[in-house]
Parts: C-alpha cells; structure tokens; sequence
C-alpha cells in the first residue's frame, strides 16, 4: 500500500484501534506532505489520551500541531528515521504544539502496542 492512500488510511485506522490509553497523549496532527505518488497530500490525525480518534484526509482547522514534509521524509520517519534529527535538519516542519508531538505520543509509540502498530503499518507501506 501507498503511504497516505485511502487503503492504507483505513489500515492504519484499524490497527490503530490497539493503542493503549496514555493520559495527555491528546493532540490533532495535521500533516501536509509534499512530493506523493499523488502530489500534495494533507491529513490529519486525531488522538486523545493516547487512543485514535479519527484519521482522514483533507485539512482540520482546529490542529494542534501542523507537521509539513516530504513524501520521503514522512516515509523514512515510519520506517524508524529519528524525528529529533529530521526536526534539527530542516527535514520535518513542525508549527504549532511541539510538545505534544516530538514528546507526550512517544509512550503510546514506545509501548508493545505501539511498536505493534509501527511494525504492522510498515510492513503494508510500499516506496
């Protein structure tokens, strides 16, 4: 599956559905990543305590944090890249509530659900 195609959306969606309950882990992510098999592409993630609560694509108004990259960026990103190092590079855009982004998610991703859910979403995720 194409990273940020509908079918991969809906994968990553049910998968998503194991993520354990992380108090404050609550932020609405909207990415806007540029250079896809499709062009611009922007969606938008929606977690609260940790949990997902929605996941579509199209702009939200109400985000918490806006993340803007490339298609390969967000790419290499899943596939384990260091965040911190993409943000001190230039590589990952970040306006909004950093906080929340680069530190209160990385529980809910540092747990075995977590992992489970990366791994999962990796291994379905084509170049």
């Amino acid at each position: 599956m194409k990273l940020l195609s509908d079918e991969w959306l809906a994968f990553v969606s049910e998968q998503a559905a194991a993520l354990p309950r992380s108090e404050g882990a609550s932020l609405v992510m909207q990415h806007v990543v540029s250079g896809s098999p499709s062009g611009k592409v922007q969606c938008w993630v929606e977690l609260r305590d940790g949990e997902l609560v929605d996941l579509a694509v199209g702009k939200r108004a109400d985000a918490t944090c806006t993340i803007t990259w490339t298609y390969e960026d967000a790419l290499a990103a899943l596939r384990g890249a260091d965040l911190d190092v993409a943000f001190m590079r230039g590589r990952l855009k970040l306006d909004g509530d950093y906080r929340s982004f680069m530190y209160d998610l990385r529980p809910v991703f540092a747990s075995p659900e977590g992992q489970a859910l990366l791994a999962a979403v990796r291994s379905v995720t084509e170049d």
